[in-house]
């Protein structure tokens, strides 16, 4: 059998100082031998390169006078360390121009032991240790911002468990010690009947990655229970997975309580304010009532017409009052539900005027009651008047009501009928009519609006008025 021998040109390569410096100069750390009193020997091409010189203008000068500007070795120097102890050394050294090295010493020895020199190895750890710092500074601004929170922040893993705590916490749920509270389920700190729904909201939380304001029943150490308010958001890890959760308690019990008296307080001014409502309907009714027993006595027509009209105001003010005794809010009136019940009256009243259709397209119009009640006087007069005067002999005809709110916020309504008209010579300007009167008066000087008539194949009053938008607290008048 033959033997393999070694090939002697691979042997010599591997022996070879080029391999070794062609080695050396692959690493990107800066790597110099030097002897016992720091003269450089040999450097690596990452070396050279740090300080931008050539390896002859290197060799046999002194390490800390390359890299650190110094007569003399520096102090803590890794390096000096190896080569008095013998043993591999580290440590973090800052250069003249701010700059952060790691540098590692390892002795180089001889046969019989002893120290020729060391090697130096050395990375540039500026941009780490300065993101280390400023992490350091960020952690320490958040446990500031944490511990300084007036609402108690507790930390939990997915799983729960309690795996930090704010002082504030402690003090909420009557803990003395983080201990106590340490590795416990965060689920230990809520009332038995607010687990179930805390499960739900966990879920929430774990979906959308944020719920605030989310009220428990809560329990402190001595089994004594108030509200909480709770903030949860959950955080996940690079790969999107959920890691922790936050949360943020804040003791609503005392407002939870001052909620519940106000509630109580609103509700029982709701129920007098329907009773005043429910009152003056009632005594316009009354009234209206006394009126119509007036007209029944009389056979005057001028007398019952006069008696007809004043009911028919009453009435439409009685209908406001009805209808917010209805309604659960007091401060608007819905226009369309009112309209039509005046309508539906007026019908009744003026039936003998013969067979009259009612058409009625209001767009959901609410106005508040400083508006409601003289635009509501303005529409019963000329439905009224369009009933007594626009059909003639009894005939049929169609009378058309239609409000919205137009353009910058304007209300506008338009009562119309296919009667006989005005006349091509009435002037609603110079007009002796009481009522149209009334009508002018209510539009001009309660609504600030403006009434205009047009008479084609049918006779049209246009009334515009700007929208009440809030009424004033302090006496001034209205907002429009």
């Amino acid at each position: 059998m033959s033997s393999i021998g070694r090939d002697p040109d691979l042997q010599a390569l591997q022996n070879s100082d080029f391999v070794r410096a062609q080695v050396l100069n692959a690493i990107s750390e800066l790597v110099v031998y030097q002897d016992t009193d720091h003269r450089i020997i040999w450097v690596n091409k990452a070396a050279i390169e740090s300080v931008g010189s050539k390896i002859e203008d290197m060799q046999g000068r002194h390490c800390y006078e390359v890299w650190h500007q110094r007569i003399e070795p520096c102090l803590n120097c890794p390096v000096s360390k190896s080569i008095e102890t013998g043993h591999p050394q580290k440590a973090e050294i800052s250069s003249p121009d701010g700059r952060i090295w790691l540098i590692r010493g390892y002795p180089v020895k001889g046969d019989e032991g002893d120290v020729l020199g060391a090697v130096e190895v050395t990375l540039e750890i500026t941009q780490r240790k300065q993101a280390e710092q400023a992490l350091r500074e960020s952690e320490d601004r958040y446990k500031t911002l944490i511990q300084t929170s007036p609402g108690a922040v507790t930390v939990t893993d997915i799983g729960g468990r309690i795996t930090y705590v704010s002082h504030q916490t402690l003090k909420l749920h009557g803990f003395r010690r983080k201990e106590e509270l340490l590795g416990r389920q965060f689920a230990d700190l809520i009332a038995p009947q607010s687990r179930a729904q805390a499960i739900i909201y966990l879920r929430k939380t774990l979906k959308e990655g944020l719920t605030r304001n989310l009220e428990y029943t809560l329990l402190k150490k001595n089994g004594d229970r108030f509200i909480g308010e709770i903030d949860t958001a959950v955080v996940k890890d690079a790969q999107g997975n959920p890691q922790t959760f936050i949360a943020v308690t804040r003791d609503i019990t005392d407002r939870k309580a001052v909620q519940i008296q106000l509630e109580a307080s609103v509700k029982e001014k709701e129920y007098l304010l329907q009773e005043i409502h429910h009152r003056v309907k009632n005594n316009l009714q009354v009234i209206s009532s006394i009126l119509d027993m007036s007209r029944m006595r009389t056979d005057d027509p001028e007398a019952v017409d006069l008696i007809t009209n004043a009911r028919s105001k009453i009435q439409s003010m009685a209908f406001i009052h009805s209808q917010l005794y209805r309604s659960d809010r007091f401060d608007q009136i819905e226009m369309g539900t009112h309209i039509r019940e005046l309508l539906r009256y007026l019908t009744t009243v003026y039936s003998a005027a013969g067979v009259v259709s009612c058409h009625v397209d209001i767009k959901e119009v609410y106005l508040s009651l400083t508006q409601a009640i003289p635009c509501a006087l303005v529409v019963n007069e000329l439905i009224s008047n369009a009933f007594k005067h626009a059909f003639t002999n009894e005939g049929e005809g169609t009378i058309e009501v239609s409000m919205e709110i137009a353009a910058s916020s304007t209300v506008q309504i338009s009562v119309r009928d296919d009667g006989v008209g005005m006349g091509d010579d009435f002037d609603l300007a110079a007009v002796d009519s009481l009522g149209l009167k009334l009508v002018r008066n209510l539009v001009e000087r309660q609504l600030k609006g403006s009434i205009q008539l047009i008479q084609k194949q049918y006779t049209e009053f246009l009334i515009r008025f700007p929208l009440l938008i809030q009424e004033e607290k302090d006496g001034k008048g209205p907002d429009r």
